[in-house]
């Protein structure tokens, strides 16, 4: 349990060059207890994210994104390995350092230039354009959102409102190198800001649609992730495959649905019934349990975990020492080789492809 206690301001020495560079220091301060600091951390790489994924959803909520995703193919054929790979392709801006995190949104701003045009068959009527501002900062904020809402759920720990404030302006600054040159194309500076121009779009901008709606109720029926999968062992995993994922799109419904802001979750045509909310009841309290007993290096990713350590290392001034070179150095190259997976497998375009077709909720 957390207690608000031990308070300490953080350092002024010069951690040039090191990884405490990249936004930690948003996080230590008077009023922040270090404790809730790092669980935030640890969250970032939870495990128990993969519940929520699809409250991300409030991004194709605002019919001109809805519009751009039908068009540019997200949804269709296997959009499993869609979202893959697109999470490859901005794998720098996520792991990788803040040259690495500058590339990695020049490189994604590039790409977005091409996703512009009219919509077709229901946004027939509807003109997109990815690199709008208030529909960049949009997207931008859907993920925010997402890892906000979903921390004391997972954790059971209620951050106080300077607490939240960190938090966020941690996030911004690891996502500066997507803003865009127009005002409106800014991150907001607070949560309070944040929350304000959040609301703003979700109270005028949601609206239902049939698209929205199908690509929500399609979630059980979640197609095979198969990217690097030989042809044999999608050939092995398809039964099992087609016998969990009712159950596991009707997890990700549920645990999305009740992160939504309550526009989003209107527009999305998901009800669930009561034995379904007293299941959400359980998984919650489940995952609270898990993250108090279970040890740091098995409630996130393995990156974040050793980032900590090292930050730690840092902090403790022990960084002249082999045992910090030597971890260091295993860090550097496993995000060199996880950066080079992601250019991998990373898309080739985000318009839209010379061809459509496909089921949109797979098969």
């Amino acid at each position: 349990m957390v207690t608000p206690m031990d308070t300490r301001s953080a350092p002024t020495d010069d951690f040039s060059g090191r990884l405490i560079d990249d936004g930690a220091q948003l996080l230590r301060g008077p009023g922040l207890r270090p404790k809730v600091m790092r669980e935030f951390r640890l969250h970032l790489g939870s495990p128990f994210l993969s519940l929520f994924p699809a409250a991300m959803f409030d991004q194709v909520a605002v019919v001109e994104v809805a519009a751009a995703v039908d068009a540019t193919g997200r949804f269709a054929e296997n959009f499993a390995d869609r979202g893959v790979r697109s999470l490859f392709s901005s794998i720098g801006g996520v792991v990788g350092d803040p040259a690495q995190r500058a590339e990695s949104a020049r490189w994604l701003k590039q790409m977005h230039r091409e996703v512009h045009g009219n919509g077709r068959g229901y946004y027939s009527d509807v003109r997109y354009s990815a690199l709008n501002p208030e529909l960049w900062t949009w997207i931008a904020n859907s993920g925010h959102r997402f890892i906000m809402v979903t921390f004391p759920l997972c954790t059971g720990i209620i951050p106080t409102s300077a607490e939240k404030d960190a938090m966020y302006r941690f996030l911004r600054y690891n996502a500066a190198d997507l803003e865009l040159r127009s005002s409106s194309g800014k991150l907001a500076t607070t949560w309070a800001e944040f929350e304000k121009q959040y609301n703003a779009i979700a109270e005028t901008r949601v609206s239902s649609s049939p698209f929205l709606r199908d690509q929500y109720a399609g979630l059980t029926k979640l197609p095979l992730p198969t990217l690097g999968m030989s042809r044999a062992s999608r050939s092995a995993m398809t039964p099992f495959w087609k016998l969990i994922r009712g159950y596991g799109g009707h997890l990700i419904q549920l645990c999305s649905y009740m992160t939504m802001h309550p526009a989003v979750a209107e527009a999305v045509g998901y009800r669930p019934s009561r034995a379904a909310e007293a299941e959400f009841r359980v998984i919650v309290a489940a995952m609270r349990l898990l993250w108090r007993t279970l040890p740091e290096k098995a409630r996130t990713d393995s990156m974040i975990y050793e980032r900590l350590q090292l930050e730690q290392m840092e902090l403790d001034g022990q960084t002249t020492g082999a045992a910090y070179c030597d971890r260091r150095a295993r860090f550097e190259e496993r995000r060199r080789r996880i950066i080079a997976y992601g250019e991998r497998y990373k898309l080739d375009s985000f318009g839209v492809p010379e061809s459509r077709g496909g089921c949109p909720v797979g098969r």
